[in-house]
């Protein structure tokens, strides 16, 4: 892939504001274990996943379900060391989070697919990753979109109500707000 290819796809939408779309990865074994990764090497842990690079937009694609295949595999395995081959991903529903990065003064708004992966066995991973089984006590920090996708699921397998395949809002269509510098925290938002 060339290197203008390989640049990070954001849309700018005037100063200091801009969208991106960015994949994250449910990858769920039998015994309801789960993968955490760290967020560039801090405390925070998240699912895996990342943003869509120049390259991997394709015309026509449908980002909810075929579209998604290249820029979630390769994320997966470039956050976990689990390379996805024959196991299917669906579709679980969509979120946003706002992300305010006051260094730069820049407000991102990541609206974000999320996928689940029934896995086999995950077999060797990264030393980083965590392996969490979503009945137990759930490490943390957690990034709140992290949460939002735990809530959602632990609600599915409760209720046996799901629509994997049909996705949904995750978060009410309510962005998040998420500080990322001075001080990475959860941020209140007030209507106007």
């Amino acid at each position: 892939m060339p290197e203008s290819d390989q640049r990070d796809f954001y849309q700018q939408d005037g100063w200091g504001i801009r969208h991106v779309l960015t994949f994250r990865a449910v990858l769920l074994d039998r015994e309801r274990n789960v993968l955490l990764v760290p967020y560039k090497k801090t405390a925070w842990l998240g699912f895996p996943g990342g943003k869509v690079k120049y390259g991997e937009i394709r015309d026509g694609a449908n980002m909810l379900s075929e579209g998604a295949s290249e820029p979630l595999k390769r994320e997966i395995l470039e956050e976990t060391g689990y390379e996805i081959k024959d196991e299917k991903g669906a579709c679980l529903g969509v979120y946003e989070i706002a992300v305010i990065n006051a260094g730069d003064m820049v407000e991102t708004h990541y609206f974000s697919p999320v996928f689940l992966y029934l896995v086999e066995k995950f077999g060797r991973l990264f030393d980083e990753v965590r392996v969490v089984n979503i009945h137990d006590h759930i490490p943390g920090p957690l990034f709140p979109d992290a949460r939002v996708i735990l809530s959602y699921l632990l609600e599915s397998l409760k209720t046996g109500k799901s629509e994997i395949g049909s996705p949904v809002w995750l978060n009410g269509r309510e962005a998040l707000t998420f500080q990322l510098s001075p001080r990475m925290g959860l941020l209140m938002r007030s209507k106007w």
